[in-house]
C-alpha cells in the first residue's frame, strides 16, 4: 500500500469511529433532552426507530468504505446517506410540505426509492451512483413544483419555505453527484 493510501486508510478509520460514537451520542440527546424539558417526550418506539435509522445510516456508511477506497467516493456517499437521514427524519418530526400529516410529503418516499434503486442497478459504481443523484435531485425539484402548485396560499405551506428546504435538498444531493463525479474521474485511466 502506498503512503497516501496508508493515510487515507488512517483518515477513513478515524472518521469510522467518530460516526459511530458521535451516533450515540446523538441517539442519547433525546434522553438527556427529556430530563430538563417537558417538550421533548418520546416513547420508547421513537428511541428504537431513531436507533434503526442511525444503524442503517452507518451500515451503509460501512459499505461504501468497503467498497472503494476513493475518498471522492466515501465523501458522496456521506453526504447521499446524511441527506437521506435527514429527509426522513425532518419528515417524520415535522413534514417537509406543511406538517408532518400533509399526504405529499409521501411523495419524497419515491426520492428514497429511486436512491435505492439506482444504487442498486448500477451495482454501487461511482458512474451509476452519480446518475442516481442527478435523478434524486431532479425528483425533489419536481416534488417542490407540485408543491408550490398544490399548496400554493395554504396555512403552513410557506412559498418560500417549500422553496428554502427543497433548494438545500437538491444541493445535498446534487453535491453528492458531484462527488460520485470526480470518484469517475479518478478512476479514468
Amino acid at each position: 500500500m502506498t503512503e497516501t493510501g496508508t493515510s487515507t486508510s488512517r483518515l477513513t478509520r478515524r472518521l469510522r469511529w467518530i460516526f459511530w460514537i458521535g451516533a450515540g451520542l446523538l441517539w442519547l440527546t433525546p434522553l438527556v433532552a427529556m430530563q430538563f424539558d417537558a417538550g421533548v417526550d418520546w416513547s420508547i418506539a421513537d428511541f428504537v426507530l431513531f436507533a434503526v435509522m442511525l444503524l442503517g445510516v452507518g451500515g451503509l456508511l460501512e459499505l461504501a468504505v468497503r467498497l472503494s477506497d476513493n475518498l471522492a467516493y466515501q465523501a458522496g456517499a456521506a453526504m447521499a446517506v446524511g441527506t437521506g437521514f435527514l429527509l426522513v427524519w425532518a419528515n417524520l418530526a415535522v413534514g417537509l410540505i406543511g406538517d408532518e400529516d400533509n399526504t405529499l410529503n409521501l411523495l419524497y418516499v419515491g426520492v428514497l426509492a429511486i436512491g435505492f434503486l439506482g444504487a442498486i442497478f448500477a451495482q454501487f459504481q461511482a458512474r451509476g451512483l452519480m446518475l442516481t443523484l442527478f435523478a434524486m435531485t431532479g425528483a425533489v425539484v419536481l416534488i417542490a413544483g407540485i408543491a408550490l402548485f398544490v399548496e400554493w396560499g395554504r396555512p403552513g405551506s410557506e412559498p418560500m419555505e417549500i422553496i428554502a428546504v427543497n433548494m438545500a435538498l437538491a444541493t445535498l444531493l446534487a453535491g453528492s453527484g458531484g462527488l460520485f463525479r470526480l470518484a469517475v474521474v479518478d478512476q479514468a485511466p
